[in-house]
């Protein structure tokens, strides 16, 4: 029966209504059937109405019949449709399942890709962090292996200077303008000067060329070159100056004459010092003393001359011996102590400097940085070119 009614091929709502309709028929003709029986019951078996009681009978038991027969034919249907509806969603569920454990499957790979990729991940960082470090400490290697590089330079030129030959070449450019060497020497044009000279032939040469530089700017060599034996090692150019200062009770009665030689002369002194550390000659400033230290009187060293004393060519330490480490050590300690004094020093300036008013402090500070600026030309004047590595004191 249900593949009879299959063909017809109900749908559940068909097969419901179908049901509903063979239910409600069944009422229908239960009610007709009770309807004949108690016809039946109550009337005369001769009579019409007999019939008509005994026809509601027949009607009643075909249309339960035909109702039960429908009840059980949609039942049977509508099971038959609820089964494939179960199985299909039992398939559809099983379908799920497998999707879902599919799913799962496909999760926990991608979840185990996962933590594969985040160690790899990790490892990543962990080399690019030590690739990282590594290139800091490249850089930082870098770094000092240039500042070696440059210190060693440095080095190297400074031992070139210290060893530089005491000569002076001597050329000229023409052109629009000439040009020569002694142009820095020109503008003090007949100075005065007189040149002594230890016995020493590398000694008399460096003489010679000094007298024939100064010779070729204008100014005035006095007579040959004086040797003089014990000078001091080096070159000391050696102004004229007064053995009493300007304001002192001896000086009194002095023409301005007078100071202004000097000044000239201390002015000519510091150009030819500047020209000779031009060469990178070791030359410094010196006092016109005798060898009892006492200022030469006029009669020696004119007013406004200059003397120039050349010894022989001063040895360089360029690095501490061993046997002056005592007093190298305690040079160092005391050359650390003034450093940290002129700290303080300046630290204290900068703060009384800094509660002048603004204008005021622009000026102070200006005459302070011209002062530093002429000090340093000073020391740089006085302590010459040749810069050992590791100096004693």
């Amino acid at each position: 029966m249900g593949y009879f009614f299959s063909l017809f091929s109900l749908s559940k709502a068909a097969t419901t209504t179908a049901l509903n309709c063979s239910e409600l028929s069944l009422l229908l003709f239960g009610i007709v059937l009770v309807i004949g029986l108690v016809g039946e019951y109550k009337t005369d078996q001769h009579s019409r109405r007999m019939k008509l009681c005994e026809m509601l009978v027949i009607i009643g038991v075909l249309g339960e019949l035909l109702g039960d027969g429908g009840v059980f034919l949609f039942s049977n249907q509508l099971q038959v449709i609820s089964d494939n509806e179960i199985r299909e969603a039992n398939n559809k569920a099983l379908d799920a399942k497998t999707s879902a454990e599919g799913a799962a499957g496909a999760a926990a790979r991608a979840h185990a890709e996962a933590g594969k990729a985040q160690q790899n991940v990790g490892k990543v960082a962990e080399q690019a962090n030590a690739l990282a470090t590594r290139m800091v400490n490249a850089d930082s290697h870098l770094s000092q292996l240039e500042a070696q590089a440059s210190k060693t330079k440095s080095d190297l030129i400074n031992l070139a200077i210290c060893n530089a030959p005491r000569v002076i070449s001597n050329w000229w450019i023409s052109g629009g303008e000439t040009k020569s060497y002694v142009d820095p020497l020109r503008p003090m044009v007949d100075q005065v000067v007189f040149i002594e000279v230890v016995p020493d032939a590398e000694a008399r040469r460096a003489a010679l060329n000094i007298a024939r530089t100064l010779d070729d700017a204008h100014w005035s060599v006095q007579g040959p070159l004086r040797f003089v034996d014990g000078l001091a090692d080096g070159v000391s150019v050696q102004p004229f100056a007064s053995p009493h200062s300007r304001s002192a009770p001896e000086s009194m009665g002095k023409p301005a004459s007078y100071w202004r030689a000097i000044e000239v002369a201390h002015q000519a002194a510091d150009k030819l010092l500047d020209f000779l550390h031009s060469y990178n000659w070791q030359a410094e400033r010196g006092w016109p003393t005798d060898s009892h230290l006492n200022f030469v009187d006029e009669k020696i060293l004119p007013i406004g001359a200059i003397r120039i004393q050349v010894g022989l060519y001063p040895p360089t330490i360029y690095v501490r011996p061993p046997g002056e480490e005592e007093p190298t050590s305690l040079n160092e300690w005391s050359r650390r102590e003034a450093d940290k004094a002129v700290a303080e020093f300046k630290r204290k300036q900068r703060e009384q400097l800094a509660k002048l008013p603004l204008e005021l402090r622009q000026k102070v500070q200006q005459m302070r940085d011209e002062m530093e600026a002429e000090n340093k030309m000073r020391n740089a004047r006085d302590n010459g070119p040749c810069q050992v590595l590791n100096p004693p004191f």
